[in-house]
C-alpha cells in the first residue's frame, strides 16, 4: 500500500466534515491540482505534517460537534442561551440589544463579581474606559427595565454602592 494511501485512509470518517477534510488532504499532496489547474504542487512526506494537520482537523472535527450543544447561563427564573443568543424569562423571550446582552453574559458567568462601571465599560465595549458612567448607567437601566419585576427594586442586577454592579442571588 502506498504512503498516500495509507495516509488517506486516516482521513476517513470525520462527518461533516468530509469533505473538507478531503480538500485539505488533496491540497496538501497536490491532488486536484498541477498541471490541469495552472498551479504548481508541493508535496509535503513529512510525517511530522501528516500528524499536525490530523490533530488540526480532529480538532475542528470535534469544535464543530460541541457547537450542537446549546451553551445556557441561568439566574432565577432567567436563562441565555448563548449558541442562539436568546434570553428567555419564565419561557418569554426577552428582546435585547447587543451590549444588553453582553452586559447579563459577563453578570451571569460571575455570579458573585462586582464588577465596576469601568471594567463592564472595558469589557463589553472593549474599549478604555473614559470616565462617562451614563452609557453603563442607561444600558443597565434599560436591562433592568426588560428583565425585572420591579426594576426600582431589583434581583437580578443590583448596585453596589460606590463600587458598581453584580448579580443577584436569585
Amino acid at each position: 500500500m502506498s504512503s498516500r494511501k495509507k495516509n488517506n485512509e486516516q482521513f476517513d470518517n470525520f462527518g461533516e466534515n468530509e469533505a473538507l477534510t478531503q480538500r485539505m488532504y488533496d491540497n496538501l499532496y497536490g491532488e486536484d491540482q498541477g498541471e490541469e489547474s495552472g498551479q504548481k504542487t508541493m508535496r509535503y512526506e513529512d510525517a511530522g505534517i501528516d500528524e499536525r494537520i490530523l490533530r488540526a482537523v480532529r480538532t475542528m472535527h470535534y469544535d464543530n460537534a460541541s457547537a450542537d450543544t446549546d451553551v445556557i447561563l441561568k439566574a432565577g427564573d432567567l436563562t441565555m442561551n448563548l449558541t442562539d443568543y436568546t434570553v428567555t424569562k419564565r419561557g418569554q423571550k426577552v428582546e435585547l440589544t447587543a451590549k444588553e446582552f453582553e452586559i447579563l453574559k459577563l453578570l451571569l458567568q460571575n455570579p458573585k463579581k462586582v464588577y465596576t462601571k469601568e471594567q463592564i465599560y472595558s469589557l463589553v465595549w472593549n474599549d478604555a474606559y473614559l470616565g462617562d458612567e451614563n452609557a453603563v448607567n442607561v444600558h443597565i437601566s434599560r436591562l433592568r427595565n426588560k428583565i425585572e419585576e420591579d426594576s426600582r427594586k431589583p434581583v437580578y442586577i443590583l448596585t453596589v454602592w460606590g463600587i458598581g454592579y453584580k448579580l443577584g442571588s436569585v
